[in-house]
């Protein structure tokens, strides 16, 4: 077959500059025609993972490890998985064995030219663990008690492998096969386990677990001894190239040469092959360096956009200094694990533009921390329970407001990472957008979000979203405005366009639609709700959906509780996408008595807790006048004291003295003036249905846009979903 003219050395060049980068370190490991040219060219690399036996190319795992090969049916499992450590697994550490068949630990940590010591706190103080001969007897010791077990799953009979039956019981299955493996028998168990249609395949699945721990303590035993002794080891170790892809799961061992040198001569050797006498340096969009000992090849250089490391990142930006091009600084993201605060005062932290904390190994007072930094974006990733508080919160937004922060900037944190019900989810968001209208008065609260203006005449906004991580972290940026927002609403202002507005083709990037509510371009919600008109200063702040929610979701009955089964009620018109479990769902009708009971107990403790705090003198009002050094968990301790503890003259005395008392006393004091609200309003509703009363407050249908300027206001005669089509 005539395959045509050879590609001209300058063609070769432009081919391998669009080639993947695999195919491409491939080709020139296995022809050494292209060798120089692909030298030459520039290496591009999306993501490059950098461990101390192994390095992932674009979803490409390249890996060098020892195998160990036994006599045929003698090599226990865990010797199996060390000698498939090439695949998917990211933890296993591959390390030298010593002449007697240990892994040689202190090997490992020997640093030699090249290498990059990465090791992170944990890892610096592991001890290797060491057999003495008094190990070894009480393996030997383990070894006679499962050979005693596996004698006694064989005595039912020759072993059968059988596939599982559907019709198996799984706990069924579990439990005979541990019967076997770790409790002690009988003949009246083994009798009546005997009898189960599960038993033959849970006595193979016990029999194959009871072989392959024979297997391991036997190779154990074997290595000691042979140690003692002088013998060989009891099996032959070979070092293995392995290529592993992520994507469609296939592993080629490409290389298996005897073991005559050590790992790290091997590693090394096939980095240089990849890495070094490259003209450029290797262009990486995203490095990832495994915390360890990296073995690097000296000539490597990278020129790289973004760096994503679970250890010490401060230690890892001078330990890499040697290889990474000066001028990938400053980075297009940086993604880090805080193991102190130090870390946010290094220049190359600092000015990388995007900013993702993963987690932190100790809690950290982020507001300090917050005000101070200058990424365009970031994000905190909280893993502690020692959230920020609301009031710090507070605290950064007015930093915010004041510091000329640039258009687009960003910050965004987990909200709480507890694991609250819906209701508590709302009441935290509810209380925080509450928070803001006291604290910025020129704010416009909307569903979710808040526009606070600026100083320098932008606008900072404040949303809470769901995460992936399924937190509700702050996101602060710039609001943003869009044409069809402006058309749809003088549409609704202006009587005179209504024809001409209808007439012409509307155009909305995105549209959200849910039962009682559309949002249009990530932007401006229309909702429909019901608003309920307390008499002045009796509004609870659970009820207080009017302001912060658009009014409650569901319409009332005549005594004014919420109708939940009209929710269900399909309508000409409607579309079902409910999921099934939703379908499903009964609403219970609630213990009317029982909570009258409870909330009639407690009116009086709540309102004897409310006069205790206010007799420590009169209240500021201004529960934010938040102080930077004041510990928030001695204000969360003295208010929850007020709200819920039992109290006394000592520890009142104690608190007092504190200087987080006042701000406690005053957050105490709103909970507590909210709480007697609630349960003022729960019972006279209570009462006014036991007594044919009006409720006590006024319903109306109350339709609003999102930034929460009422566009129709209207008594409630008409049920709210009939409202929502007109």
């Amino acid at each position: 077959m005539n395959l045509g003219p050879p590609l001209s050395y300058e063609s070769l060049k432009t081919v391998l500059q669009y080639m993947d980068p695999n195919l491409r370190i491939r080709l020139s490991m296995n022809c050494p025609s292209i060798r120089s040219a692909e030298k030459i060219v520039p290496l591009k690399i999306k993501k490059l993972e950098l461990s101390d036996q192994w390095f992932v190319i674009d979803e490409i795992k390249y890996s060098i490890l020892i195998y160990q090969k036994y006599p045929a049916g003698t090599c226990p499992s865990f010797v199996k998985l060390h000698n498939n450590g090439g695949g998917p697994i990211k933890l296993f550490v591959p390390t030298d064995l010593d002449v007697h068949g240990y892994k040689d630990w202190p090997s490992r940590l020997q640093l030699r030219p090249g290498d990059v010591n990465l090791i992170d706190p944990d890892g610096r103080n592991r001890e290797p663990i060491e057999f003495d001969e008094a190990r070894i007897k009480r393996r030997e010791a383990q070894l006679a008690g499962i050979r005693k077990r596996l004698n006694c799953v064989e005595s039912f009979g020759p072993i059968i492998n059988s596939n599982s039956d559907e019709s198996y019981s799984k706990p069924m299955l579990e439990e005979i096969r541990w019967y076997f493996v770790l409790y002690e028998t009988s003949e009246d168990r083994s009798a009546y386990y005997s009898r189960q249609p599960e038993f033959e395949h849970a006595r193979a699945k016990a029999y194959e677990t009871l072989k392959d721990k024979v297997l391991e303590l036997k190779a154990t035993i074997q290595q000691w001894y042979a140690q003692r002794d002088g013998l060989p080891v009891p099996f032959e170790s070979y070092i293995k190239l392995t290529i592993f892809n992520y994507e469609t799961k296939e592993e080629r061992n490409v290389e298996f040469v005897k073991y005559e040198k050590s790992l790290f001569e091997a590693f090394r050797y096939l980095m240089h092959r990849i890495f070094e006498n490259r003209r450029y340096p290797v262009a990486v969009k995203v490095l990832v360096p495994v915390p360890g000992i990296l073995r690097l090849t000296p000539g490597l250089r990278m020129q790289i956009e973004e760096m994503h490391f679970d250890g010490e990142a401060d230690r890892a930006f001078v330990e890499l200094a040697p290889y990474i091009e000066e001028s990938s600084y400053p980075l297009k993201c940086l993604k880090i694990t805080a193991w102190d605060t130090a870390v946010f005062q290094h220049p190359k932290l600092r000015s990388a533009k995007h900013l993702v904390v993963e987690g932190n190994i100790a809690p950290i007072r982020w507001l300090p921390i917050l005000v101070n930094l200058e990424n365009y974006q970031v994000h905190i990733n909280d893993c502690n329970e020692g959230l920020m508080r609301e009031s710090h919160l507070m605290a950064l937004m007015r930093h915010w407001v004041s510091s000329g922060k640039e258009v687009g900037a960003r910050f965004s944190y987990p909200l709480h990472a507890n694991s609250h019900s819906m209701l508590q989810r709302q009441r935290i968001q509810k209380k925080l957008f509450k928070r803001i209208k006291i604290t910025f008065k020129e704010a416009v609260i909307g569903h979710r979000y808040a526009k606070i203006p600026t100083n320098n005449g932008t606008t900072l906004k404040v949303t809470a979203e769901l995460s992936e991580e399924y937190y509700y972290p702050w996101i602060l940026n710039e609001s943003r405005s869009a044409v069809g927002i402006r058309q749809i609403r003088l549409s609704i202002n202006c009587p005179s366009i209504r024809s001409a507005e209808k007439a012409v083709p509307l155009k909305i990037k995105k549209l959200e639609l849910s039962d009682r509510s559309f949002i249009v371009d990530d932007d401006i919600e229309y909702k429909v709700g019901i608003y309920k008109k307390y008499p002045e200063g009796m509004c609870p702040i659970v009820k207080n959906d009017n302001e912060f929610w658009g009014g409650l979701a569901t319409d009332l009955d005549q005594h004014g509780y919420e109708d939940w089964t009209s929710t269900l009620q399909l309508r000409p018109g409607d579309v079902d996408l409910r999921t099934p479990i939703k379908r499903l769902r009964v609403y219970e009708q609630i213990n009317e008595v029982g909570i009258k009971k409870k909330e009639e107990e407690e009116l009086p403790e709540l309102q004897e807790r409310l006069d205790y705090v206010e007799s420590f003198g009169p209240i500021t009002t201004s529960p934010f006048s938040f102080d930077e050094y004041y510990s928030e968990d001695m204000v969360e301790q003295i208010n929850w004291y007020f709200v819920n503890d039992d109290t006394s003259e000592e520890r009142s005395a104690h608190y007092s003295t504190q200087p987080e008392f006042e701000d406690a006393r005053d957050k105490a004091y709103e909970e507590l003036k909210d709480k007697i609200l609630e349960t003022k309003a729960i019972l006279q509703q209570w009462y006014a249905r036991r007594d044919g009363l009006p409720v006590p407050f006024e319903s109306y249908i109350m339709f609003t846009i999102s930034d929460w300027k009422n566009i129709e206001f209207i008594k409630y005669e008409k049920n709210s979903t009939n409202r929502s089509t007109t």
